[in-house]
């Protein structure tokens, strides 16, 4: 699936040159495989209007949400693991 880039206010890229983008609006995180333009919604629950992101050096996932005011992290050595923790509120 192509994903429409409108919406996307937070992008970053992994360690293996993967894109990661914030789809504000609809709550979710979308995943761009390298040379790649179709991307895959790889978080769609637990956030609130996704504002930016990051990643630490072991390659976890931090997200920041609009609403709530919240740091969320998302554990990327569990394979398909979509259930953040919130590390800062």
């Amino acid at each position: 699936n192509i994903i429409p880039l409108d919406d996307i206010v937070g992008v970053a890229i992994d360690i293996n040159a993967n894109v990661y983008a914030t789809k504000h609006n609809l709550n979710t995180i979308v995943r761009f495989p390298v040379g790649s333009k179709n991307g895959t919604v790889i978080i769609s629950s637990g956030l609130s209007q996704p504002w930016a992101l990051g990643f630490d050096r072991y390659g976890n996932l931090y997200v920041a949400n609009t609403v709530g005011g919240t740091v969320v992290m998302y554990c990327t050595t569990s394979t398909g693991n979509t259930t953040g923790t919130v590390v800062a509120s």
